[in-house]
C-alpha cells in the first residue's frame, strides 16, 4: 500500500517540466472571500491596502462575481450520475462560445488568435514538426509575424523549437532579446494541481512554465506583464488581471497579439472584455480530463497508481519505477499529476537547470538564460522555494512540475524545448550530470542519503546556485522537534543517481517501461474522457444544440490511445492493447455517425464500449 510521504524535509524531486499549466478551483480573489480577508491579506474590519479606486474597480468588473453568478445559476458546474463532470445546456452554450472566441478572435491585433499557436489536434500545442507543415502563406505569416511585426519573433528559434519570445523588451531587427518558451497544453488545467498558497494575496494558480502566466494586477509588480504601466490604467486588461485562469488570455493578447512593439490598449489590440475572458476561460476548463470524484472536498483528479492493476506486466513494473525511489518521479508527481507528495503536498517551481541543457549551436542562435525568475514577488519561505534560504525565496524562480498524463502525448519537451522526441528521452534528463548538478537534484540526492542513513536530511540553505558547477556536497540533518540543531550529512556519489545506475540495477529496458506505464496510465484517462465526452454528446442532442465540440475531442482522445500505445519502446504490444489500438478507428467513425444521425441509443452503447477498452488496459476500484 502507498504511504504519503508528507515530512519536513525535502522530496527525491524528479520533475518532468512537460505539459499543461495547472490551476485549482477557486482563485486568489475567491479564497479571500472564502476566509472573510480581503485580497493583501488584511481581516475583515482592517483597512486593505489595495488602493480604494483599485478596489471599486475591481469589484465592480471583476471576473470572480460574474464566476460565482454562473455557478449559482446552474450555468457552469454539474456531475452525472457517472462522476463525469458533463456540462449544463447552459454551458454547452458557453464552452461553445469560449471555442469560438479562442478560435476565431483577432481581438484587433496582428492577426493572430489564439488556436494560430495552440493546435487543437496537437493538446493545444504547436512543435517544429506542426510549423513544418503548414504550407498556407498567410498562416505561416501569423506564427512569425515576418513582415507584420518585425523584430517580433526569432525565425530561426520559431521554426526549429517553437520557442516564442515572451519578453516585455523587444529587441530591434531580427533580433529579440527574448526570454523564449514552447507553447503549453491547454488541457486538464481547472484541477491538474491544488496550488494553495498559505496567504491570500498570492495568486493561487500556477498557470505559465514558470507559475507567471496568468497576470494579477493587484499582486504583482509586474515584469513580464507590466499592467501597472500608465498605458494599461482603466483598461480592462488592468481590471480583469485577477491572476485566475480567464486573466491568463489577458497576458496572451498583450504579449501575442500586438500591432507594434508598443504594445498600446485601443491602438496595438483591444483588451478581451468579461463576457469573452468568462467564455474562454469555461472553455479551457472544459478541456481535458476532469474530476473524478467531483463531489468530494477537495474534488478527486488523480487515479491512485497503486490501485491500478494494468493487463500488461510491463506497465505494472513501469508504475513500480515511477514509485521507487532512485527515480524520484512520484515525489513531484504524485499519481503521475503535477502536485508534489511531501510536506506542502501542492505544484511547487523547482530550478533543474534545464536551461542549461539541450543548447544547440546548430542554431546558432544565442538563448538567453531562463530559470523562470521573471517575476520579481516576494513568497513565504514554505510555500514554492524548497531548494532557498528563506531571502531568496521569490516566485517564479525555476518551473514548475507539469502533469504527465497530458505530457506523455507530446512530442517536445521543457519550456525551452529542448528535448524534441518521446516521454522516455524526456525522463532521461532527469539522471544526467546538469540534473544532479541542480538545486532539485541535491535534493533527490538529500533524500536518497537520507535513506542509506537512516533517517531524513535536506539540502544545506544555500540559496540559488548561478549555474550548473555550484558546490552538491553536503546536506543537513534537521535536529530533533522544538530544536534547532542541524547536522551536517556528506554526500557520497552513490546518492547522485545516473542513467548507467538505472540501467545497471533496473534492467537496459528502465526507461521503456516507464514510459510504457505513462502511455498506458494516460489511454485509461483518454478512454475515462471520452466517456464524458459521450455522455455530454447525448446531452446536447436531447437539448438541440451543436455536438461538435465533443465528438471532435473524443476523437483527437482516440487518436491519442493509438498512436500513445503504438509508440511505445517495448516490443510487441500485448494482445488486448491490439485490441484497443485497432478499435479506436472504428469507434470514431461510429461516433460522428450516430452524432449525426443524433442517435442517442448507439451513443449510449458507445459508452459502455469505451469502459471495455479502458479495462482490456487495466482497472481500478476508483471507477465504475
Amino acid at each position: 500500500m502507498k504511504t504519503l510521504k508528507f515530512t519536513t524535509t525535502l522530496p527525491r524531486c524528479l520533475i518532468f517540466l512537460v505539459g499543461p499549466g495547472a490551476a485549482p478551483m477557486t482563485s486568489t480573489a475567491d479564497k479571500a472571500h472564502l476566509t472573510g480577508k480581503n485580497r493583501d491579506g488584511s481581516g475583515p474590519g482592517q483597512k486593505s491596502a489595495t488602493p480604494a479606486a483599485t478596489r471599486k474597480r475591481h469589484s465592480a468588473k471583476g471576473l470572480v462575481w460574474l464566476r460565482g453568478f454562473l455557478l449559482l445559476s446552474g450555468v457552469i458546474g454539474s456531475a452525472s450520475a457517472l462522476g463525469l463532470t458533463v456540462t449544463t445546456p447552459q454551458e454547452a452554450k458557453l464552452v461553445d462560445k469560449g471555442a469560438r472566441v479562442f478560435n476565431q478572435e483577432t481581438f484587433k491585433g496582428n492577426g493572430r488568435t489564439c488556436s494560430t499557436c495552440h493546435i487543437d489536434k496537437n493538446h493545444y500545442n504547436i512543435s517544429p514538426a506542426d510549423i513544418r507543415e503548414i504550407r498556407d502563406p498567410r498562416q505561416r505569416e501569423l506564427i512569425f509575424l515576418t513582415h507584420t511585426v518585425p523584430g517580433f519573433e526569432n525565425e530561426k528559434l520559431v521554426r526549429e523549437r517553437a520557442l516564442f519570445n515572451i519578453g516585455p523588451d523587444i529587441g530591434a531587427g531580427k533580433h529579440p532579446h527574448g526570454p523564449f518558451r514552447t507553447t503549453m497544453t491547454v488541457g486538464g488545467i481547472e484541477l491538474t494541481d491544488t496550488d494553495s498558497r498559505p496567504t491570500p494575496d498570492r495568486r493561487a494558480i500556477t498557470l505559465g512554465w514558470a507559475a507567471d502566466g496568468s497576470p494579477d494586477f493587484l499582486d504583482l509588480p509586474f515584469v513580464l506583464n507590466p499592467f501597472n504601466e500608465a498605458k494599461f490604467n482603466g483598461t480592462d486588461c488592468q481590471a480583469f488581471a485577477d491572476g485566475s485562469i480567464e486573466a491568463f488570455a489577458i497576458g496572451a493578447v498583450v504579449q501575442h497579439a500586438t500591432k507594434t512593439l508598443k504594445r498600446r490598449p485601443g491602438k496595438d489590440f483591444r483588451c478581451p472584455t468579461q463576457a469573452e475572458l468568462v467564455a474562454m476561460g469555461a472553455f479551457q476548463r472544459w478541456l481535458g480530463r476532469q474530476a473524478i470524484d467531483p463531489t468530494s472536498v477537495p474534488p478527486k483528479f488523480d487515479l491512485d497508481i497503486t490501485k491500478i492493476t494494468f493487463t500488461d506486466p510491463r506497465a505494472n513494473t513501469g508504475r513500480d519505477h515511477f514509485l521507487d525511489g532512485k527515480f524520484g518521479c512520484d515525489a513531484c508527481h504524485d499519481n503521475a499529476g503535477a502536485n508534489a507528495n511531501f510536506s506542502v503536498g501542492n505544484n511547487a517551481n523547482f530550478q533543474t537547470n534545464v536551461d542549461f541543457f539541450g543548447k544547440n549551436p546548430v542554431l546558432g542562435v544565442k538563448i538567453p538564460a531562463d530559470e523562470g525568475d521573471l517575476i520579481e514577488e516576494e513568497v513565504p519561505k514554505d510555500s514554492i522555494c524548497h531548494f532557498t534560504t528563506p531571502d531568496s525565496c521569490r516566485d517564479g524562480v525555476g518551473f514548475n512540475s507539469q502533469s504527465l498524463v497530458e505530457a506523455v502525448f507530446k512530442n517536445q519537451f521543457n519550456h525551452n524545448g529542448s528535448v524534441i522526441g518521446s516521454i522516455e528521452d524526456a525522463a532521461k534528463f532527469y539522471f544526467t550530470d546538469t540534473f544532479n548538478n541542480s538545486p532539485a537534484g541535491h535534493g533527490r540526492a538529500c533524500a536518497l542519503a537520507g535513506d542509506r542513513n537512516g533517517f531524513a536530511t535536506a539540502p544545506i540553505g544555500t540559496g540559488i546556485p548561478p549555474g550548473p558547477n555550484a558546490d552538491r556536497t553536503t546536506c543537513v540533518r534537521p535536529g530533533p522537534v522544538g530544536t534547532t540543531g542541524r547536522t551536517p550529512v556528506p554526500l557520497i556519489a552513490a546518492d547522485f543517481i545516473t542513467l548507467a545506475n538505472i540501467q545497471i540495477e533496473f534492467g537496459s529496458d528502465a526507461f521503456n517501461k516507464l514510459g510504457f506505464f505513462l502511455r498506458s496510465l494516460g489511454a485509461v484517462y483518454k478512454a475515462r474522457d471520452c466517456e464524458r465526452l459521450v455522455e455530454e454528446t447525448i446531452l446536447r442532442i436531447q437539448n438541440h444544440l451543436s455536438t461538435d465540440l465533443p465528438v471532435k475531442h473524443c476523437q483527437f482522445n482516440l487518436d491519442d490511445i493509438a498512436s500513445g500505445l503504438k509508440n511505445a519502446r517495448v516490443g510487441s504490444l500485448s494482445p488486448a492493447y491490439i485490441q484497443v489500438v485497432s478499435a479506436t478507428r472504428g469507434l470514431k467513425v461510429q461516433l460522428a455517425s450516430a452524432a449525426r444521425r443524433r442517435d442517442t441509443g448507439s451513443l449510449q452503447a458507445m459508452q459502455d464500449t469505451l469502459k471495455d477498452l479502458r479495462e482490456k488496459i487495466a482497472t481500478t476500484t476508483e471507477l465504475p
